[in-house]
């Protein structure tokens, strides 16, 4: 069961990778976001082989064991971890621990981890075509930012990364399509903001800028992103 999701989060980003270059005349994106998507699985299954490897700490480790122990407590009638818990990503986490453990269940996550990077790649190819850069460094800034060494061993791990970066990226998205005299905010900046701060309170500091997201002029004209909404 745990292969075919793993099979289906490939399938996703990949589509997912090809619906945005077609839009955004970024043909090599899908063959960028597949790359990255590999590296961070061959990434995750030296982890389990070899592991942890350097970067990936005992939190990673540590969020596998919980989110198997959120389920056991939510079949017996207990609650998730609360928010404020430190290991509360374990709740995200959980319903993949109902088809795999051990090993298995650290590639699936890793895996799913790797479907978020895909997604954040496709937002930041949106916003490098609403600001204007031509392919060529867009590329490049995409590169940069997939084979960041962090960024490729949290992923590869069981650590909320991913998910924090995603949720900044959609955040961002929001911003750069806002309007002026628009409501407070939109439904997508909301959204990412409440996540990010379940993710991390420390992003809360994205509330002020929701609420005042109708000051800022969006709908910059750069070639590609001639005041293209979110």
């Amino acid at each position: 069961m745990w292969i075919l999701l793993v099979a289906a989060f490939a399938v996703w980003g990949v589509a997912m990778s090809m619906r945005a270059g077609r839009r955004l005349a970024l043909p090599a994106l899908p063959l960028l976001a597949a790359s990255v998507f590999v590296l961070r699985m061959l990434l995750a299954v030296a982890n389990v082989s070899f592991g942890p490897l350097p970067g990936i700490d005992v939190d990673a480790v540590a969020l596998l064991e919980h989110s198997e122990r959120v389920v056991a407590q939510v079949l017996e009638g207990g609650s998730p971890y609360p928010w404020t818990h430190r290991y509360s990503y374990a709740n995200v986490l959980a319903p993949f621990a109902l088809v795999a453990s051990g090993d298995a269940l650290a590639l699936l996550i890793a895996a799913f981890h790797a479907l978020l990077w895909t997604a954040v790649l496709c937002h930041m190819a949106w916003i490098g075509r609403h600001l204007g850069l031509t392919a060529g460094p867009l590329y490049a800034v995409m590169l940069i930012a997939a084979l960041h060494p962090p960024s490729l061993l949290y992923s590869a791990g069981a650590l909320r990364e991913a998910p924090l970066i995603l949720c900044l990226a959609v955040y961002a998205r929001a911003i750069l399509s806002a309007e002026p005299g628009t409501e407070v905010g939109s439904w997508r900046a909301w959204a990412a903001t409440a996540a990010g701060i379940y993710l991390h309170p420390g992003l809360l500091a994205l509330v002020p800028l929701t609420l005042a997201m109708p000051l800022f002029r969006g709908g910059r004209r750069g070639r590609f992103g001639m005041g293209m909404r979110v």
